[in-house]
C-alpha cells in the first residue's frame, strides 16, 4: 500500500475522523482515501447549493428586474462556482491519481 501526505489535512479534521471512526480500521479503504472522499461530497454539495442559489437569483430577477443587484450577485456565485469546481479537481486528483486511473 502506498503511503499518503495526511498533512493536507487538518488537525481538526485528523482528531474528527479518528474520533468517529477508530473502530472502523478494518475497511479495505484507506483513512487517507475516506477522508478524501467526505472532503470531496462536501464540495459537491457546496457546488449543489452555489447551482440551486443561481436558480433562485434567476428567479428573484425574473421578479423584480434589479439588473444592477443580479449582475452583482450573479458575478460572485459565479467566481464561487468556479473557485468551488477548482477545489473539487484538486481533491479528486488527490483522490484518484492519474497512475491508478491508468
Amino acid at each position: 500500500m502506498k503511503k499518503h501526505d495526511y498533512s493536507i489535512f487538518s488537525k481538526k479534521e485528523l482528531a474528527l475522523f479518528l474520533q468517529n471512526n477508530e473502530d472502523n480500521f478494518r475497511y479495505i479503504t484507506s483513512p487517507y482515501d475516506i477522508i478524501l472522499d467526505q472532503q470531496i461530497n462536501d464540495t459537491l454539495e457546496k457546488i449543489d447549493e452555489n447551482i440551486k442559489y443561481g436558480k433562485a437569483l434567476i428567479e428573484e430577477y425574473g421578479k423584480t428586474n434589479d439588473a444592477i443587484k443580479w449582475l452583482t450577485e450573479t458575478k460572485k456565485n459565479n467566481a464561487e462556482w468556479e473557485r468551488l469546481h477548482k477545489e473539487y479537481d484538486r481533491l479528486e486528483k488527490l483522490r484518484f491519481p492519474k497512475e491508478e486511473l491508468e
